[in-house]
C-alpha cells in the first residue's frame, strides 16, 4: 500500500504557486522559485513546515509539476518556465472580457477588471437562499476585507442541525438523546464557507480555491467551497481536483442557475408550461463532518469569526428565529429568507451604501451580458425562495406580489420591494449605468 503524502495537497498548492510566480513568461531558477514561494507562502496556503519540505525535496515536487505539464525546464542552468499548456490556461483567464473570470485579482494591477470584485459579493444574495434551503440552516455572511487578494476569513458561516438532531423528522418515536450514548455527533454543525465565481472548469482556479478554503475554513465542523459557474457545463470536475478537496477535507458544492417548468402556468388551448429559472445545488464532493472544532488554527487575530459563530450558537440555544423554517406560514417564511439574504448582501463591498439595490448593481454591471446575468440570478433567487418557503406562485413576479400583499407593515414590505424594483430595472434596462 503506497504511503500517503506527508503534506496532503501540497503538490497542487505548489503548482498553483508556480503558475503565479512564472506568469507573463517569467523564467526562474530553483532558489528563486523557493524564495518566491516562501515570501508569498500565506497567499498560496503553504505553511512554514511545507516550505521546508519543498526546499528539501524540490527536485521531486518539480518533477511532478513537469509531468503534469505545469512547467518545463530550460536546460541544466536555464531555470524553469510555464509550459505552453499552463500558459494557455492563464491567457484564457486574462483575456476574458467583462470581468468574467471573477477571481480575486488585485484591482490596482488590473484596473480594467475593477467590477470583478463585486461579483462574488453579489453572490451572497442568491447563495444565502440556495444554502439555507439546501441545508435547512442559517447562513451568515462575514464582511469582506479591504484587500481581496489576502487569504484570511471565510466568506460565510452556516449553522444547521446535525443528522442526529433531525432523527425525529424521520420518525417521532426516535429519541436523539438515547443515540448520543453511542454517537459523538454535535447537536448542530458549524460550517465555514468560501464563495467563488468562475467560468468553466479551470483546473488552476479550482486548485487555488480549494487551497484557500482549506486555509480559511478547516477550523470548523465542515469546510465548503461553494461556487457559481457563469457558463455551467456538464463536464465533470477533474479527479485530481476532487482528490485535493478530499485530502484537505473540503466539500465542493456548485450552485447552478437552471430553468424548470412552472406548474402554475398551465393555460391556453395546448395547456403548455412556461419555464422559470431557479437555483439548483450540484454536489461534487461532500465535506466530512468533524465532531470537534479546531479553534487553535484561527489565532487571536481572527477572533471576529468566533464572535460571529457565537451569535449563531446563542440564537440556536435560546430558540430564537434562526432559519426561515422557524416561522409559521409560507409567506412569512419567504419574507424571512429574503430578509436574511439581503442582510448578508449588505455586509459586502459595494453593497454597504444606503441606496437602491438596483442602482448599486447597475453602477458596475454595465454590459448587456452582465445585466442579463444579474436578471437571471435575481429571478432564480426569488423563485427559489418560493420553492423553499412553499409559496404557490411559480414565477418571480407573482412570488413578490404574494409576499408584499400578505403584509402591510412597511418594515416587512421594504426588503421584498427592493427585489421587485431590481427585477423591474434589469428587465427594462432602467437601472443606472455608470
Amino acid at each position: 500500500m503506497p504511503r500517503p503524502p506527508k503534506y496532503p495537497g501540497l503538490q497542487q498548492r505548489y503548482e498553483q504557486a508556480l503558475s503565479k510566480l512564472l506568469a507573463d513568461g517569467q523564467t526562474l531558477k530553483a532558489r528563486e522559485i523557493l524564495d518566491g514561494v516562501r515570501q508569498k507562502a500565506s497567499d498560496f496556503g503553504i505553511s512554514p513546515g511545507e516550505c521546508d519540505d519543498l526546499d528539501a525535496n524540490f527536485a521531486n515536487y518539480t518533477a511532478r509539476a513537469k509531468d503534469a505539464s505545469v512547467v518545463v525546464a530550460r536546460g541544466p542552468w536555464g531555470g524553469y518556465k510555464l509550459s505552453s499548456v499552463a500558459g494557455a490556461e492563464g491567457d484564457a483567464v486574462a483575456a476574458s472580457p467583462t470581468a468574467t473570470e471573477l477571481s480575486s485579482a488585485d484591482d490596482s494591477a488590473q484596473p480594467s477588471r475593477k467590477p470583478s470584485q463585486y461579483w462574488e459579493s453579489f453572490l451572497h444574495l442568491p447563495l444565502t437562499v440556495a444554502l439555507s434551503s439546501h441545508f435547512s440552516g442559517r447562513v451568515k455572511s462575514l464582511s469582506n476585507s479591504c484587500n481581496p487578494t489576502k487569504w484570511g476569513n471565510p466568506d460565510m458561516l452556516m449553522l444547521r442541525p446535525s443528522a442526529l438532531t433531525q432523527m425525529r423528522d424521520r420518525n417521532p418515536e426516535l429519541d436523539p438523546t438515547l443515540f448520543r450514548l453511542v454517537d459523538v455527533t454535535p447537536e448542530c454543525i458549524l460550517a465555514s464557507i468560501e464563495v467563488k465565481a468562475c467560468r468553466g472548469r479551470n483546473r488552476a482556479f479550482l486548485f487555488s480555491s480549494i487551497s484557500e478554503t482549506a486555509a480559511n475554513s478547516r477550523w470548523a465542523n465542515e469546510a465548503w467551497l461553494v461556487f457559481v459557474d457563469r457558463n455551467p457545463t456538464e463536464q465533470e470536475i477533474d479527479e485530481d481536483v476532487v482528490s485535493l478537496a478530499r485530502s484537505v477535507e473540503v466539500g465542493l458544492l456548485e450552485i447552478r442557475v437552471e430553468s424548470k417548468d412552472d406548474p402554475e402556468s398551465k393555460d391556453g388551448p395546448e395547456d403548455t408550461l412556461r419555464t422559470v429559472l431557479h437555483l439548483r445545488p450540484v454536489l461534487h464532493h461532500a465535506a466530512p463532518t468533524r465532531p470537534t472544532l479546531r479553534v487553535g488554527e484561527l489565532g487571536s487575530a481572527r477572533a471576529d469569526i468566533l464572535l460571529a459563530a457565537q451569535d449563531l450558537l446563542r440564537a440556536w440555544q435560546q430558540n430564537d428565529v434562526l432559519t426561515f423554517l422557524d416561522v409559521e406560514r409560507a409567506e412569512r417564511k419567504g419574507r424571512v429568507l429574503i430578509q436574511q439574504a439581503l442582510d448578508n448582501l449588505c455586509t459586502q463591498r459595494r453593497f454597504i451604501e444606503p441606496a437602491r439595490l438596483a442602482d448599486l448593481i447597475g453602477s458596475w454591471a454595465c454590459s448587456d451580458e452582465d445585466r442579463k446575468y444579474v436578471r437571471d440570478l435575481l429571478e432564480a433567487t426569488v423563485v427559489s425562495v418560493a420553492d423553499a418557503a412553499g409559496v404557490s406562485a411559480g414565477n418571480a413576479a407573482e412570488t413578490i406580489k404574494i409576499l408584499i400583499a400578505t403584509d402591510d407593515t412597511k418594515l416587512v414590505r421594504e426588503p421584498v420591494d427592493e427585489l421587485r424594483i431590481a427585477l423591474d430595472a434589469f428587465e427594462t434596462g432602467t437601472a443606472s449605468r455608470s
